[in-house]
């Protein structure tokens, strides 16, 4: 269901099944609190003050689209348990809230209910890109579960064409408890997240806790707490407060975009990991069993410390990188890893997650990688292994 409405002081209480226009207005929200030490913290010079309140032009579309997570989720359970639920779609998400004046929001509801972003597949995120590719809003927030946030914001990053964020953005945002806890964090998230497509911010970014984020320098580093999505190998873009946004930088757009629509399926990259004491041979074996069997299309191992790992198996890594691409990434998420440093890794065309939070990250970066190249060449044509791994040396 698509809801449209003009921004005002606040959002209507919306009966969705009659026009918003009949909607008996709702209580303003409380006024929180102005806590502005982030932004005040900021040195003048490197403070981009964009408030919704002024720097929102008249007429200004965006795109409000829901997919479920925590945020769109009611309680099941006595052990604070949740599920998306369709008590928490568009409209009721957006009920009450303060929105930037002139505001012309279009809202949208995105598979079915609502799912749990671990269950986010490849198949979603292509969905998710088609859908901004055809937006025609100058901005878009949208609804998402905090577990794998940090990998489809680096997905819509790495793969939306230059000009759909070209003085645009794509602000994902969520919450870390659901909307019908008395605590709910959600709201706010929502509302700060419309400020910064308010304001001139370029890009893509995630939304949370007052912090705006920009991938891929971001991950979530806690399981509970309300701050769990965290800047990683950086600091935040920037903060929000009160509708201010006020960015220390606008980030950049990739080195390269990649070109991954139409494709029908991304490529099937697979994660190994082994830790320090495990037997070396259920790594090799399951390497194998992927590479030569499954016949995956990449592989990404997580590896120790710089990103190695026992000698045999590492032995097993240079045997199979001649034929697919092999990606060295680490446990810890944040840090670098080095090329050559632990390992010949030019001498056997094997790439290094360089600094990407996580094998998680690169696992997405190789994904879309495999599936420019092949758009490249011809369908008969082997890949060459160098070229896909070429997308790594950006982020060293």
């Amino acid at each position: 269901m698509t809801i449209s409405f003009t921004g005002a002081a606040n959002v209507p209480a919306h009966d969705t099944t009659a026009p918003a226009a009949q909607a008996q207005p709702a209580a303003a929200s409380p006024k929180r609190k102005r806590e502005l030490g982030l932004f005040d913290a900021l040195p003048a010079a490197k403070r981009q003050r964009t408030s919704a309140n002024t720097m929102f032009a008249p007429s200004k579309s965006a795109t409000f689209l829901t997919t479920g997570g925590t945020i769109g989720s009611k309680t099941t359970n006595a052990q604070g348990g949740y599920a998306p639920s369709s008590d928490f779609g568009p409209a009721q998400l957006l009920a009450g809230l303060r929105l930037p004046p002139d505001l012309r929001l279009h809202s949208r509801q995105l598979f079915g209910d609502g799912i749990d972003s671990k269950d986010m597949t490849d198949a979603h995120w292509l969905g998710l890109l088609d859908t901004l590719c055809d937006d025609t809003s100058q901005s878009v927030v949208m609804t998402h579960g905090t577990d794998s946030m940090a990998l489809t914001a680096f997905f819509l990053w790495l793969t939306l064409p230059r000009e759909r964020l070209q003085g645009q953005s794509v602000n994902l945002t969520g919450a870390m408890l659901s909307s019908d806890h008395p605590s709910a964090d959600g709201r706010r998230n929502i509302e700060d997240a419309l400020s910064v497509a308010a304001s001139d911010a370029t890009g893509v970014f995630a939304v949370m806790d007052r912090a705006v984020l920009a991938p891929p320098w971001f991950d979530k580093r806690h399981t509970t707490a309300v701050d769990a999505m965290q800047p990683v190998n950086g600091a935040a873009a920037g903060v929000v407060a009160d509708g201010e946004v006020a960015l220390v930088a606008q980030p950049a757009l990739p080195v390269r975009s990649f070109d991954v629509r139409g494709i029908g399926a991304l490529p099937n990259v697979a994660v190994v990991s082994a830790q320090p004491g495990t037997n070396p041979r259920h790594a090799i074996e399951q390497i194998r069993y992927l590479v030569d069997v499954q016949k995956v299309d990449g592989l990404v191992w997580q590896g120790t410390g710089g990103g190695t790992g026992n000698r045999d198996v590492m032995a097993e890594l240079n045997r199979v990188a001649g034929r697919i691409p092999v990606v060295r990434a680490s446990h810890p998420g944040s840090g670098h890893v080095d090329k050559d440093k632990h390992h010949e890794d030019s001498a056997h065309f094997i790439a290094t997650s360089g600094r990407l939070p996580s094998a998680s990250h690169a696992r997405v970066l190789l994904q879309v990688a495999i599936a420019h190249e092949r758009k490249r060449v011809p369908a008969d044509t082997a890949l060459d292994v160098r070229k896909v791994t070429a997308a790594f040396d950006d982020f060293r």
